[in-house]
């Protein structure tokens, strides 16, 4: 669909409302038969229709959360034949293709999750704003009080104890397995580039603003490298099938 929309493809938009159909009813042929491999790869087109619904989100977090429960359910498909094929003394130089397709759907899985984190900061002060409490207002002053009782609030206001890894970190542990299950050059190198990605992301968001090492100019440069999850996963599900190769 991206490639069709840039190409100026007029009806693109029929083009996709065809491709959900036809996604849909694979899906449910794909289930009733439990066809294991070719499901799974169905759900990684899914994931990427979902992506690319024309439909314009001011916050995009549903959608991403619609999307990685389509992923998790493939990631854990993928692994029950990861589990089930692989011999425990596999050499770790040989790469098996479900091994490559679990890998695949981590990579995915990866991106969404630092999307995840991406979305979770950019709505950050708008949620803070939703959670805080109402407060009484002093008349004559209204500015400089709320600008005082709001910072009060927000210093005292106690974060949520959670013992999950954040978005970021979990983006950073997929992208590792998916590398390490693949010795495919290419594959590979996708998900070590993601793996340096989430480390970056999770540099620029931990130190102040002023000791950021790239200025704003060789920041716009640096985002035209990122991957984004409708060009990756389209990537990798353009890659031979599966099941027809093997690399050393």
């Amino acid at each position: 669909m991206i490639t069709m929309r840039k190409g100026g493809v007029f009806n693109w938009k029929k083009h996709y409302e065809q491709a959900v159909v036809l996604c849909g009813q694979v899906m449910a042929a794909l289930a009733a038969r439990e066809a294991g491999i070719p499901h799974i790869e169905a759900l990684l087109h899914q994931s990427i229709l979902q992506m690319e619904d024309p439909k314009p989100d001011k916050d995009m977090r549903p959608r991403y959360k619609k999307i990685e429960k389509v992923l998790m359910q493939a990631e854990d498909m993928a692994s029950k034949f990861v589990a089930g094929s692989c011999p425990r003394d596999l050499d770790p130089s040989i790469s098996l293709p479900v091994s490559r397709l679990l890998a695949r759907v981590r990579l995915a899985l990866a991106e969404l999750r630092l999307q995840q984190a991406r979305a979770r900061d950019a709505h950050a002060a708008e949620d803070r704003e939703k959670k805080r409490p109402k407060h009484p207002m002093v008349v004559g002053r209204e500015s400089d009080m709320e600008a005082v009782v709001v910072e009060f609030i927000d210093a005292m206001e106690a974060p949520e104890p959670s013992t999950a890894l954040s978005p970021e970190d979990t983006a950073l542990t997929l992208a590792i397995s998916a590398a390490q299950l693949s010795s495919a050059p290419g594959l590979r190198a996708k998900a070590l580039l993601l793996a340096g990605q989430c480390l970056q992301y999770k540099f620029l968001t931990t130190i102040p603003s002023q000791l950021n090492p790239w200025p704003p100019r060789q920041q716009r440069d640096r985002r035209r490298t990122q991957i984004g999850l409708g060009d990756l996963t389209q990537s990798l599900l353009g890659a031979p099938p599966a099941a027809a190769n093997t690399a050393l």
